[in-house]
């Protein structure tokens, strides 16, 4: 019975790796959003749409785009491609396949950078964002910062030391936000200071729970980072391959040696 059982858990992952996970994907609105001020790859300063992005989704096929939702909830992730409202196949993938193709500038996502993402997103999104507006001050400031600090990890960090991330140095800087006007000091919003504390916050030695985070990728449009909930039957099934795996442990230690 142990011996069916793995090979049909080993049937399902071969079968899940062969088929690469799609579905499509229109860009339907911000949320929480702003105007952010950035510098990239010593350019001129460059005022950005910033803010959490609400994704029409149709049509996914394969684990995990069945897990998502209708909208989807993300933040871009490439300061140099387009975005689109009209629907795009886009690839479902880990964090490592993001950034597609692979920016010259920032390099691969590495599972370094992928993790402290995973991090960020744990300890510091707020599911508020997610609501209509109208949203507050401070609403806006931490969602402009969270994408800010997004930037700055895929950009800067080394894979080595947290001191690589800085948003006033390196490929990524933050030079301010704001609503509409930037001249206008009602409307300012000090994302630099929030995005700065965010990063602060992170740890190399981190041993919380990390957000269960994919990457949504097409060659031509501007790539997403979005957050996954396991169903609660995919996660009886991991919970299920576990207990076989401990039940497949507990049987070799107790076998004896053989002479």
């Amino acid at each position: 019975m142990f011996r069916s059982v793995q090979a049909l858990l080993a049937l399902v992952v071969v079968t899940s790796s062969v088929s690469a996970a799609t579905i499509e994907i229109a860009l339907q609105d911000f949320q929480a959003s702003g105007v952010l001020r950035y510098t990239f790859n010593g350019g001129e300063v460059t005022n950005g749409s910033s803010g959490l992005f609400r994704l029409g989704t149709q049509n996914p096929s394969g684990s995990p785009a069945d897990l998502l939702t209708n909208p989807e909830f993300g933040f871009c992730i490439e300061l140099e491609q387009p975005f689109t409202s009209t629907f795009q196949t886009y690839d479902v993938g880990d964090l490592t396949t993001a950034n597609n193709p692979v920016s010259a500038v920032t390099g691969p996502v590495t599972l370094a950078k992928a993790n402290l993402v995973r991090q960020l997103w744990s300890l510091f999104y707020d599911d508020s964002w997610e609501n209509p507006p109208p949203y507050t001050d401070t609403q806006i400031t931490d969602c402009i910062a969270f994408s800010a600090a997004l930037y700055e990890i895929l950009s800067d960090f080394d894979g080595v030391s947290l001191a690589s991330l800085d948003t006033n140095a390196g490929i990524f800087t933050v030079d301010g936000a704001h609503f509409l006007d930037p001249n206008d000091p009602l409307q300012q919003f000090p994302a630099e200071a929030r995005a700065q504390q965010y990063l602060s916050a992170l740890s190399l030695s981190y041993n919380g729970p990390l957000a269960n985070l994919v990457a949504l990728t097409n060659a031509t449009y501007q790539d997403y980072i979005v957050e996954v909930i396991p169903e609660a039957s995919s996660m009886t099934l991991c919970g299920l391959g576990m207990l076989v795996a401990a039940y497949g442990y507990r049987r070799t230690r107790r076998q004896p040696a053989q002479a």
